[in-house]
């Protein structure tokens, strides 16, 4: 546990001292790959963290080779997930553990007070199916089987999240989405999207999303 301490540079207060603390830290190494996904355009961007052009083939430039050694994959993992939290290489430690600071992405690109709003809105109505497969495909662990299935990983996440302010199972609707808009989308064409206070960059500058379908 010290080398991965020091090797990731982890903050004090989010350090590992038991073997299971070692979940905080790979749920903080999948969030990288996760965002850097999500934003992997081909030209510099900043709205969620510096980061290059193609920040995923950036960071994969890391893993060219199979590794064996424990170590050595562990300062690979480091590396690739250092692109996403610190590719400008302004931070002087990484804090893991969610539960002592929280959602370190969402409490930078978010407003004062606005922090929890995106993840609310994936609680109710805008639900995500979103988990690792494990191998042969994904080096993660094999998520999508756990816990009856990612829509229900994804509501046990939700009422550890929220049932301090009474939070339920009745607000987590999967069905919103459908129900409100329908799911054919067979004839439409230039959509414009205008409900902006409900979307995740909102407070980045995004003004709306238009899409040909």
């Amino acid at each position: 546990l010290t080398f991965l301490n020091d090797l990731f540079r982890i903050d004090p207060m989010s350090q590992l001292n038991e073997p299971t603390d070692a979940y905080d830290l790979i749920a903080w190494i999948q969030q990288a790959f996760g965002y850097m996904a999500m934003v992997d355009y081909p030209y510099p961007s900043s709205f969620i963290t510096p980061l290059p052009g193609w920040p995923v083939n950036y960071a994969c430039k890391y893993a060219q080779e199979e590794i064996t050694d424990p170590k050595l994959a562990a300062t690979v993992l480091y590396e690739m997930s250092n692109v996403f939290y610190n590719y400008s290489g302004d931070l002087p430690t990484n804090c893991v553990n969610y539960t002592v600071c929280g959602d370190t992405v969402m409490n930078s690109i978010s407003a004062p007070g606005t922090q929890m709003s995106w993840p609310w809105q994936i609680c109710t109505e805008l639900i995500t199916e979103v988990c690792s497969e494990g191998p042969p495909n994904d080096f993660f662990s094999d998520q999508c089987s756990m816990y009856g299935g990612p829509q229900e990983q994804m509501l046990i996440s939700c009422m550890w999240s929220f049932w301090p302010i009474g939070y339920n199972e009745i607000l987590f609707d999967p069905n919103a989405i459908p129900i409100e808009y329908g799911h054919n989308y067979a004839a439409a064409s230039n959509i414009i999207f205008t409900s902006v206070l409900l979307a995740i960059f909102f407070d980045l500058g995004r003004q709306c999303v238009i899409t040909t379908l």
